[in-house]
């Protein structure tokens, strides 16, 4: 079976999504019925990533100005990274090819919020016949 590489199109200067996270989602696709998945935030990112990027967002004002988060996180934390992550697992990519077609935010409240995941048929089908063979180490 051929390795299937994981990139990202469009590289930023700041890449947010790390391995755990890419193997957390390619898992739970992996053993879910149906190409659309719902996740709740703190199931995808753990908290003390999470607490690290609000630290980061917070004393690198560029950063918060390349994800068009400045005004917001001293709002709602957790929809500014939940947003910033949304925005790079749309530009994911499984050997040149677009692992989600679609990736929103489903927010129940303040606190409770949802990736709602739709892969790409290719995605998908390796997430559940060929997870052995995913390359994430470009997220390391």
């Amino acid at each position: 079976m051929p390795i299937h590489k994981i990139g990202i199109r469009n590289s930023l200067s700041l890449i947010l999504i790390t391995e755990n996270i890419l193997k957390n989602v390619i898992v739970q696709i992996g053993t879910n019925h149906s190409k659309q998945i719902e996740l709740e935030w703190s199931t995808v990112v753990d908290i003390p990533y999470f607490k690290y990027l609000i630290n980061v967002f917070r004393s690198n004002p560029e950063y918060a100005r390349i994800f068009k988060v400045v005004q917001k996180i001293e709002h709602n934390e957790i929809e500014v990274i939940c947003s910033a992550l949304r925005s790079q697992f749309e530009m994911l990519q499984m050997d040149d090819k677009s692992c989600f077609d679609k990736v929103k935010l489903k927010r129940v409240d303040k606190y409770i919020i949802y990736y709602v995941f739709i892969c790409s048929s290719g995605f998908y089908q390796v997430c559940h016949e060929d997870i052995g063979n995913i390359d994430t180490s470009r997220f390391m």
